[in-house]
This record gives C-alpha cells, structure tokens and sequence, in this order.
C-alpha cells in the first residue's frame, strides 16, 4: 500500500477492561480502520506490536493515571509508524471503558531513516517515511545496517546493536552523521534513529532558510533617545499597540511630558534611571505605569543605556520600553501556564540596535547586549559584519511594517555561525525624521515561542479529534449553562442534522425536568459530578440508560458532559453490583440508608422508603428515607387507605407498580399529596418462613416509564432487604438476650461466667470477679483459659474440661492469685447434639475457706478447752478433796468440849498442815486461771541478750553453785513479745537444766534464736538427765505433772508455760534422750507494738 502522510491520520479506540483482566474491543475509527477488521485484543496486540504484554493493559495502566503514551503500530509486515496515545478512562462497578486517541508523531528535521528492531532475533521494522532502500530485505538489523554503512566495521555494529544500554554509533559518511539507539517500553524492541549532518560547510552564516507566517503574538516595543540637555525625548516604535497614541513615529516629546504620562508613584523610578550624574555605563532597568490613551495605567518595563550622539557628541539615554505585568520575569515551564502568547513574546531574548543609513551602506552607531544569547555571536563580531548581517535579514522581513498589524508578521529561520537553527523576528523604526537618516532596529529570538505554539496547536487538533470522534454522546457548556459545543456523535445518535436545535441552547431550558439536571449543575459547582441511570433525550425522544460524567474543561470556564449508552441489561446488572459493593462494606441501618440512597439516585426517584410493618399498630416504620438522594427524617406511615396497604397484605408476591395519577387512586393518602407524588413503585419484603415484615417504596413527582428494569430491581433487592431486616430482628433479640447475660454476668457474686471453645479459647466472659483482679473481660476474648495458670493448675483445669468435652458435667477447686476458686464445667451443645462449647461457671471460696480453717481451728481449741477444763476439773477435785476431806476428819477428831486437851493439839497441828496444803493448790489454781483470764498484755522490743543477762544474775547464786556452763546464738538477735511471758519460759528451762542436771557432769545449757519463716525459732538444750518420752511424752505439759522424785516440785511450770505460749498463738515442742539431756524448741509470732497496733 502507497502510504503517505496525508492518508495516515488520527484514530479512535475504544475498548472495555474486565475486572477479571479481559478486555473487549468496542469501536474503532480513523485510519485504524484500514489496518484491523475487528478491533479485539488478539488484533490491537498485533498493530501494538512494540508494548509490553498485555498490550492494551500497558495502554490502560498509563491512561488511568492520565500520562500519554508513545509507541508503534505496524501499517503493513515490514513499516511502522510512531503514534501518541492519549485518551481517558471512565471507572464503572466491574469495569473499565477506556477511549484512546491514537495521533502519528512528525518526523523531526535532520532525521533521515528509523527502524525498530528485536533485540533477540534481530528482525525489524522500517519507518513508513524511509526509502525503499532502507526496507528489510530478508535479513537482520546487524547485516542490514553493514550493507547500509560498509565503512563501520561488522563487529562494531554487532556490539552496537547487541547492547542493552541506549548509545551511538558514529558513521560520519557524506549524509549521516550518526545512528542513536532507544530503549522502547518494551524490554525486547529498540530504536534506530539515522541522523543527517547539520548542514554542508559550504552554506554562508546567518543563512535564512525559511520564513514563516506568524501571528499578531509577536513582540511589541517603544524605542526613545533622551537628550537632557535639549529636555526632549524622540520616541519610536509600537506606539499606537502599546500606549494607544498616533502611529506616526517617530514623536518628540519634551520630559516633563512624558514625566507626566508616568504614574505619579512611579515618578521618582523613571527620574533615577535617566539621571545624568548616576555616571553608569551599563543599561539600567527600572519597572513603572504610562498612562495610556484611554486613560488606564499599563506596566511597562524600560532598559535604559547611556548613549553619546555621534555627530554632537552629547551624552544621552537610548531606552527599550516594552510591555510588563505586575509581576518580574520567570522561567521554566511555568510561564506556559500562567501566560498568554502576547506576554510570552515579551520574555523572549532580543537585543536592539541604532544605525545611519546611506543610501545602501548601513553605518551601525549602537549596538545594544545580548547579541549573543539571539544570534550565537558577541557584539564586536555583530558590528564588523553589521552590512552583510542586518540587509540579509531586512531583505525577507520588508512587509513586516506595512502588513503586521493586519495579516501578522513574517518571522524568519536562519542558520546561524555556529549551526544552530533559530527563529528571528526583526523589524525597524525611524528615530530621525528629515534630513539624516538613523533608525533603531530590534532582533528577538522566537524559537522557544514558537515550540510553545506548535505544541499548543497540536494539541488543539488532538482535543478536537478525540472530540469529534468520541464514541460518547458530548456536549460542553459554559457556567451560565449555555450549550458551546457538540460533538458528531450526539448528532449522528439523535438523526439531527440542524446544530441550532441544541447549540446555544441553555441546560437550564432543556434538562429542568430531566435526572441528569442535578448532576450538570453539580458539575458546574464541584467540577465534577456522575449520575447513573434513565435518561430521555429531548432530540429524540427515546429513552437510554447512561453514565454521566461531567468535568471541568482543562481550558476556560467550560464544562463537559460525557454520555455513555448502557443497555438495560446492564444497567440492572450495575445497581446490583452498586449494592453487592455496599453490602460488603454496610449493615443494619446503615446498609439501609446507603440502599435508599442508592436506589433514589440510581432509579431517579425522588422518595425511596425501606420500612418495617408493625402489625399490631397496621403501620410502617420507615427504617431509611431518602429525598432526593438524600437522607430524610424516619416517619410512621399508616396503612390504610394507601397503595403499601396492598404490597402489605396481599398474598401474591408481585412488584405493585403505579406509572401515573398514584394520589388520584388513593386520595387518602396525605403522604402522596404532601409530597406531589405522581407515580409509585412497591414490593412487600418478607422473611424466611415467607411473612411480610416490611416494604420497599419507590415515588416520584414524574411518571414512570422504566417498568421492566424496575420490576427487575425490586424483586431481587426485596429479598436482600428481606433477609436484612431479618438479620436485623434476629441481632435485636440475640442483644436483648446477650444483655441479660451480661447482666446476670456482671453481678455474679465474687465469680465469672466463661463460655470456651474446643481450643479452650474464651468465646466469652463477664462476671463481678474480674474488678477484684484488675483484669478488663474484653482483652481475654480469644485468649486461652490455661495461660494464667501455673503448669500444675493449668494441668488439673485441662483434664476436667476436657471432661466437659465429653459430655460431663464437672466440678474441681483450683488456687490462683494466692486465692481458692470452686469451678463448675457444664456442656453446651449444637443442633446436632454435639459439644462445642463449655460454660465454666467461677465463685471465689476463699473466704469460704478462710472460715472454714478457722472454724476448724476453733473446733480444735474447743476440744482442747473441753478436754482441759475436764483435767481441770478432775485435779481440783482431786488435789483439793484430799487436805478438805482431811480436815474434814481432824475436826471431827477433835475435843470440843476440852479445846485444851493434849490430844487436840496434835490435831490441830495436823490441821494446820492440811490447811496449809489446801491454800497452796488454791493459789496454783488462782495462778493457773488468771494466766487463763488474762487479756490484756504489754508487749515490749526484748533483747534476747538483755533477758538473759538479766535471768542470770537472778540465778546467779544456783548456776554458780551448779558451775553451769551457758553458750549462746542469737541468730535472731531481738522480738517483739511480752516480757513477763518469756523470762518466765527462760527461767522455768533454767531452773529445770540445774536441778535435774546429770549427777556425772557438770551441766551445760545451748540457747540460741533464728528465724523460721515469720516466727522467731527459740531452741533450749541442757545435757540432764532426760526424761522418758515414750512413757511421759504425752503428760509432759499436764497440770502438776511431775517424772523426778529425788528433787521437790510441783509438776505446774511446763503447765504454765505452755499456756502462756498456747494463748499468743505459739507452739512448743520438746525433744529428749534419756541420760542426755532435754531440748525445748519454742516458735513465738512477733507481736505488734503499741505504736504498730494503732
């Protein structure tokens, strides 16, 4: 195929991306349409033959992020030609609709051939524009490119094109110069690009190449000469363009003039740049307001240079006044944005100068800076070859003067001396008038400008193709709501061939009653807005479901609407999905009211009511109301007399649909009034047994006309709502039950009430315990019940639960906490009888415990009272009977009628000693009970050392008489207790080491204290004779107990001091050998003193 740059143009694509990944092409258009038969993904991968796989997933990718794309497509097996893709993507539920402009890219100057190649197989492709002689011909880029430049060596084009890394490879023949190379977005395809030399040195510099026509965009400026001696100014150029005044130049002005037309603030600016004494050499700069014809001030920017006149030699000033803003000079991409074309052209480089003219011969007097940065020479260059230079470059722009204003001005492309090509405008102006001619001329760089307006312009034919050729129905419009534009699609799709019935009509005439109204004035306010749902069209009359978006245009105060057609199909298949999204993300009454939402702004409907019929009232009790798309207040709706009546209570279970006239049929509706209903849509929602418990309401204030789609809708969403509201129920009651549960939970006495998986993990757990323990019930939810427990713990809990498991119903004791627990497991089962859970039911024993020590305890100490008193009881009557029935017998003995008879006096002598015996068992007794009665005790810091210094003086005289031998250990070198009570204890084992001390050593007593636990440990040992364990042990401490007769006493110190040790809760314990001695260990709490006690 013949194939040249006329026939290859814009394309349109549009095709559809699944969530899933697949796509499906949808319309192609343009010169596409010569290349592909059917615009599906094996199809376009093929033309897009230089992307990554998947292609049209790349083409996605950077489109969703609005980036354009360059890349390839090949118009036959062998050519290609470089495209830029550009495009948007519209997002919808479970896909993606993706419209691409595909636009051929210029072949810049100073290319000669391209190619693209693979670098694995070495096979390539030739850019459309090439010769036929640089086409493949049966063989690989590295042959080809050898048989193409036979003077570079093979294995340097082999290395050059087996690289990875983008490079050059030289050439230097008579045309090229070299061959770069590219990296494409695909990894496996590089670029070829064979670059011709600039330009033959044989070509003269300052060479005008071509001229072009440009526009009104161009440059603009004043020239004045400042003779301060004459106080005039001779003022030249564009100044009927910039200050309104008459175009005849040049003017002369004396200074006080041209002071008067600055603004008064500004006076003092232009005063210091053209000071005579300010002796400086350099330009001068300063930014100030002239007043302009009409009256308006205008910012203007004036570089003002010393100038000393070549025939008076007088010094004056040469200024360059050119049009400014409020704000300095930027660069960078930035002033693309910000600027118009107009005030591009002023921050163009530009240099200006003042010449003699001679008849032919052009005498340059003045020569401004920044020759370099226009023309790449220095000043001095400029001057010498001023002739050759300036009547060159006059020669083209002659009719620049005569024809700017109207048709735009000539700017010129020359070559300059060192190669480079740039785009110039010049132009002059007379600063004498008569005799002797001097103009002052100007040369600006417009390269840069003129880029800007190229890509400006390309990009404009892009938009308006795309435009055009959009498979979508567009239209833009201007914020009054005036219809601009329309693009052929709308036209074609409604058989409209006069524009006028639509372009500069107003939104607000032709959609007022439409759904799309709202979201067009959305649009308007936000910049952007969509809508989903009917539409008519006013054009056509016909009904269509479509998306709507509407955006804010990139340029001016324009937006777009874009329609999409959605078949009916899927436009149900869409709200489905809508709702699909919100279930997943919502439920109870929020899923609800994003459903009325959803529904009143889907369906365009301006009521959408879910409620819940509450039999006994015959009502409904709207659960979500939206207006409009918005959410409204609740309402109590009352059945009867209304069309939800029948959704209600009839049997059947179809959709009630009312298209029209709803408040004729059923006047007693004051909803429907109040509201100005006009159509109506229901459906009873019912719940899994098949009862009605509630209702889907649709109204609006227009007629229906979408009955299928509607009928569709509802009947699937009634169940969805159906099984909600079921949901719902069932949550409220399950609440309800769960508070009594927590309630009896919480308030269970000193316990817990757990419920545990099979895992043995809380599933849940409350109860009045936890506050004891500091522990929050919510942090061991799905925490393991044993992780508290030590090993043992944790091993008895396991085995009885495990108990439970198995259908037992269990109860154990544990300890935790330093406290007692009473566990209770009982199985909890499933529908299928199985055990799936354990409810472990908690209380706190131990003050249960505690009691029930302690009443043991009291038990013990009774028995023992009780098995004392009786003792007691028998002594007294023993000891105390024999000295009464004694004298019993003596007085009956006696001679009362002789007192004085000799035989009374032995009586009374006898009498006397049995009295006597009586009052010592009385005073022991007395002894005994009142260490018994005895409550209130002292208790003092005793040390022990201090104590037995003490008991050993008292002893003094028997231990030395006995030469006992005393060792102490006071491990624990002080207690608290009473005084009296343990220098007795002390005394008592002294006593009895001395008088029952071993007849064949001299005797030796060990006391020594330590520490056991919180008690003191006392531990007394002599080396007596003993006593026989076996046969007194358990007399020992009785009451006038006595194991020795070859000493006296009374049996009665052991006794006492086993009570005094029993009644401040000690404990005494008594080992001994006989032959070897005797050990009384003692353990006595540390009593509290005084001061502690309080």
């Amino acid at each position: 195929m013949d194939t040249n740059s006329r026939e290859i143009g814009a394309s349109m694509l549009t095709f559809r991306r699944f969530s899933f990944g697949e796509y499906d092409g949808l319309y192609l258009d343009g010169y596409l349409k010569n290349l592909v038969e059917m615009p599906n993904e094996t199809n376009l991968s093929k033309l897009f033959f230089a992307l990554p796989t998947p292609k049209l997933e790349k083409i996605y990718r950077f489109l969703a992020v609005e980036q354009s794309l360059v890349t390839f497509i090949l118009i036959d097996q062998k050519r290609f030609v470089p495209v830029k893709i550009t495009g948007n993507v519209i997002k919808e539920t479970s896909s993606s609709l993706i419209n691409v402009l595909i636009t051929p890219i210029v072949q810049q100057g100073g290319v000669q051939n391209q190619w693209v190649y693979n670098i694995n197989d070495g096979s390539f492709f030739s850019h459309f524009r090439n010769s036929s002689t640089y086409l493949p011909q049966d063989k690989d880029i590295t042959t080809s490119l050898g048989v193409w430049f036979p003077e570079v060596n093979q294995e340097i084009i082999a290395d050059f094109i087996q690289g990875l890394d983008n490079g050059f490879l030289s050439i230097e023949n008579e045309i090229t110069s070299l061959v770069e190379k590219k990296a494409t977005a695909n990894e496996n395809y590089y670029l070829l690009i064979e670059k011709k030399h600039p330009i033959s040195s044989d070509v003269p510099s300052f060479s005008i190449l071509q001229t072009e026509r440009f526009d009104k965009n161009i440059p603009k400026s004043i020239f004045y000469h400042y003779q301060p001696t004459k106080n005039q100014l001779v003022v030249t150029g564009d100044i009927k363009d910039m200050l309104g005044y008459s175009d005849s130049a040049p003017i002369i002005l004396d200074y006080k003039t041209w002071l008067d037309m600055v603004h008064e603030e500004d006076r003092e600016a232009l005063s210091c740049l053209l000071d005579e004494d300010a002796n400086v050499s350099d330009s001068r700069e300063q930014w100030y307001r002239v007043r302009h014809q009409n009256e308006n001030y205008v910012h203007v920017r004036d570089v003002c240079w010393t100038y000393t006149d070549h025939q008076s030699g007088e010094v004056g000033f040469l200024g360059w006044v050119k049009l400014g803003t409020k704000w300095e000079y930027q660069v960078g991409e930035e002033i693309k944005s910000n600027c118009t074309l107009s005030e591009l052209a002023d921050f163009m480089p530009g240099f200006y100068y003042v010449y003699q003219k001679k008849g032919y011969l052009l005498k340059p007097l003045f020569a401004a800076d920044k020759v370099k940065d226009v023309l790449g020479v220095d000043k001095e260059y400029f001057i010498r070859n001023f002739n050759n230079i300036v009547q060159q470059l006059q020669s083209k722009s002659k009719n620049n003067t005569e024809n700017q204003q109207k048709l735009g001005s000539d700017i010129l492309q020359i070559l300059l001396p060192n190669q480079s090509v740039q785009w110039i405008f010049t132009t002059d102006f007379p600063l004498t008038s008569g005799g002797e001619e001097v103009y002052i001329g100007y040369i600006v760089n417009l390269t840069w400008l003129r880029e800007i307006k190229s890509e400006g312009k390309d990009q404009d034919e892009e938009r308006k193709t795309y435009f055009d050729y959009n498979p979508l129905v567009i239209f833009q419009f201007n914020a009054e709501g005036t219809i601009l534009n329309a693009n052929k699609t709308l036209f074609q799709k409604t058989n409209t061939t006069d524009k006028s019935k639509f372009i500069g009509k107003s939104i607000h005439d032709l959609y007022k009653k439409s759904p799309v109204y709202t979201t067009l004035i959305q649009g308007v306010e936000n910049g952007f807005a969509q809508y989903e749902g009917p539409f008519i069209s006013f054009l056509s009359n016909r009904k269509y479901y479509v998306g709507l978006t509407v955006r804010k245009h990139e340029i001016g105060d324009v937006y777009q609407a874009a329609f999409e057609d959605i078949s009916e199909k899927d436009f149900v298949q869409r709200v489905l999905n809508s709702v699909a999204a919100i279930s997943a993300h919502y439920n109870d009454i929020e899923f609800f009211q994003q459903l009325v939402q959803l529904l009143s702004q889907k369906l365009s409907f301006s009521i959408c009511m879910i409620g819940e019929f509450i039999e006994q009232k015959d009502s409904i009790q709207s659960i979500a109301v939206s207006k409009n798309g918005e959410l409204a207040e609740n309402l109590t709706y009352q059945l009867k007399n209304t069309p939800c009546e029948h959704a209600v209570k009839a049997h059947n279970e179809n959709v009630i649909i009312v298209p029209d006239h709803v408040s004729e049929l059923f006047p007693k509706d004051d909803f429907l009034k109040e509201e100005s209903l006009l159509s109506y849509c229901s459906i009873g929602i019912k719940d899994k047994s098949g009862k009605k418990v509630g209702i889907l309401v649709l109204a609006d204030t227009r007629p229906i006309h979408n009955k299928n789609v509607l009928i569709n809708i509802v009947s699937i969403l009634s169940d969805r709502a159906g099984a909600e509201l079921q949901r719902m129920r069932y949550e409220k009651e399950l609440i309800a039950s769960q508070q009594l549960y927590k309630s009896i939970a919480e308030n269970f006495p000193k316990g817990t009430i757990d419920v545990l998986d099979q895992n043995l993990e809380y599933i849940y757990t409350e109860g009045s315990e936890y506050r004891h323990l500091g522990i929050n019930p919510k942090e061991l939810i799905g925490v393991s019940h044993l992780q508290k427990y030590d090993s043992s713990t944790a091993k008895l809990a396991k085995e009885k639960l495990e108990e439970v498991f198995e259908g037992k119903t269990v109860t154990y004791e544990i300890a935790f906490n330093e406290e007692s627990y009473k566990k209770i497991g009982v199985p909890l089962r499933n529908e299928h009888n199985e055990v799936t859970r354990a409810l472990l039911v908690t209380q706190n024993i131990s003050a249960y415990k505690k009691a029930e020590v302690e009443r043991e305890k009291l038990i013990r100490d009774l028995s023992s009272h009780n098995e004392e008193l009786q003792h007691f009881a028998y002594i007294v009557s023993h000891n105390l009977r024999a000295p009464i029935v004694n004298i019993t017998s003596l007085l009956d003995l006696i001679n009362e009628e002789d007192l004085s008879a000799e035989e009374n006096k032995e009586l009374f002598d006898s009498l006397k000693v049995s009295t006597a015996i009586l009052n010592t068992t009385l005073m022991d007794l007395i002894e005994v009970v009142s260490i018994k009665k005895k409550k209130i005790i002292r208790v003092d810091h005793i040390d022990f050392d201090n104590i037995l210094n003490n008991i050993e003086k008292s002893l003094h005289r028997q231990l030395k008489d006995a030469k006992a031998k005393i060792h102490r250990d006071f491990q624990a070198p002080a207690i608290n207790y009473v005084y009296s009570h343990l220098e007795n204890f002390l005394l008592n084992f002294m006593t009895n080491a001395i008088k029952y001390k071993h007849p064949e050593r001299l005797p030796e007593i060990w006391i020594s204290t330590s520490k056991d636990g919180d008690r003191n440990k006392i531990t007394f040992s002599d080396n007596g004779i003993g006593i026989d364990l076996d046969k007194y042990g358990d007399r020992i401490f009785g009451l006038y107990q006595r194991f020795h007769n070859h000493v006296e006493g009374k049996g009665l110190g052991l006794y006492l001091i086993k009570e005094q040790i029993r009644s401040l809760d000690g404990e005494i314990v008594v080992e001994s050998t006989e032959g070897k001695g005797t050990t009384f260990i003692v353990f006595l709490h540390n009593l509290p003193l005084p001061q502690e006690s309080s």
